[in-house]
């Protein structure tokens, strides 16, 4: 199976929609929804921006399987300046408490 059929039918469990109430909430058919569900992706085109739109995640999420918060993170902790600015947090709480 695609990653894209993968995640669609993760978002679906875990929101506990149907195949077919997809389909009625976005005017999608059902068959395409199946189609997809079953590793025959879609085009990035507007059924994809529909799909993304009410299961209430991005596109990247779909194709992709993570989050863009989960990429910022990545980014972020791998970036060697939050490594800094979370040490020099870390020491200043500690600083406080010992001098109370």
């Amino acid at each position: 199976m695609s990653k894209f059929s993968d995640n669609l039918n993760k978002v679906l469990r875990e929101k506990g929609i149907t195949k077919k109430e997809l389909s009625e909430a976005t005017g999608i058919p059902q068959s395409t929804i199946s189609e997809w569900c079953n590793g025959r992706g879609p085009t990035l085109s507007e059924p994809v921006i529909k799909l993304a739109q009410y299961l209430c995640v991005t596109i990247e999420f779909l194709v992709t399987g993570k989050n863009i918060e989960e990429q910022l993170l990545e980014g972020i902790i791998n970036d060697d300046s939050f490594t800094q600015i979370h040490r020099g947090i870390y020491r200043i709480t500690i600083d406080k408490k010992v001098k109370k």
